[in-house]
C-alpha cells in the first residue's frame, strides 16, 4: 500500500486486494468502491473524505477449479444488462479468462483510465444517495457455469478529496469546496496577468524623420 498526495486535499492510496466467491446461477458482480466487504482499510479512509475516484485499476483471476471457462471483466458505472456470458464478457476493454486446463494464474490486465473515470470524475464515498450512479465507479463482472467459486486479484488506486469529520455539515463542506475553487481561480488569474504583462510587446521606436517633422530631438 502506498500514499500520495495529488492536491491540497487529496490523497491517493494503493491497495492490493484478493476477494474470493461463488457465482450465483453463472454470475457475480463485484462494486469497484472503498467500502469494507471491497477493502476494509480503504473504508477506513473513505470515512474521512466525502469523494472518491479510482486512479488505477488491474487485476488478473487466480487459479481455482472450474467446471467450465470463466472470464471477469470491468464494465464503468451502473448498467442494467450487464455480461451474462463470457462472449459478452470478452467484449469489455479490460478482462481475463479461467478455463478448466489453465494450471496457472491469468495475466494480469489492466482497466484503461477512460473506462475508470465512468459517468463522473469523483463519486460520493457515503452511500444512500438518490442516484446511484453517484456512487459507484464500476463493477468487475464475473461469469461463468452454475456456483463455480472465482478468486481475484487486484491492484487498485483510491484517490480522496474533501476530509470532513463528523461534526461537518453538507452546507460545511460544500462551502469548502467553492472556497478552495476560489481560491485556485484568483491564483490562476493572477498568474495570467503577471503572464500577460511578461509578454506585452515593448512599444516601437519613434522613427528619427517622424521626430523632426514634429520638430522635437532625441537623446543619443
Amino acid at each position: 500500500m502506498g500514499k500520495g498526495r495529488s492536491g491540497s486535499d487529496t490523497v491517493s492510496e494503493l491497495f492490493t486486494v484478493e476477494i474470493s466467491g461463488a457465482l450465483a446461477a453463472g454470475v457475480a458482480v463485484l462494486a469497484v468502491a472503498p467500502v469494507a466487504s471491497f477493502c476494509p482499510r480503504a473504508s477506513a479512509i473513505a470515512d474521512t473524505y466525502a469523494m472518491y475516484q479510482v486512479r488505477k485499476l488491474r487485476f488478473r483471476l487466480l487459479k481455482v477449479t472450474v467446471t467450465g471457462t470463466m472470464a471477469a471483466c470491468y464494465i464503468a458505472g451502473i448498467t442494467d444488462n450487464g455480461p451474462a456470458t463470457v462472449t459478452a464478457a470478452s467484449e469489455s476493454h479490460a478482462h481475463v479468462f479461467n478455463t478448466v486446463s489453465q494450471v496457472v494464474h491469468s495475466n494480469w490486465v489492466k482497466v484503461p483510465r477512460g473506462d475508470l473515470r465512468g459517468m463522473h470524475p469523483w463519486y460520493k464515498t457515503v452511500p444512500g444517495t438518490p442516484e446511484t450512479a453517484e456512487e459507484s465507479a464500476g463493477s468487475i463482472y464475473f461469469v461463468g457455469t452454475g456456483t463455480d467459486s472465482y478468486a481475484i486479484e487486484m491492484q487498485v488506486q483510491f484517490a480522496f478529496r474533501d476530509a470532513v469529520s463528523t461534526t461537518d455539515t453538507p452546507v460545511a463542506v460544500e462551502l469548502r469546496r467553492l472556497l478552495r475553487e476560489e481560491i485556485w481561480r484568483a491564483r490562476r488569474e493572477k498568474e495570467r496577468k503577471e503572464l500577460l504583462t511578461q509578454l506585452a510587446p515593448l512599444p516601437p521606436p519613434i522613427p528619427m524623420d517622424a521626430v523632426r517633422a514634429l520638430g522635437g530631438t532625441t537623446k543619443r
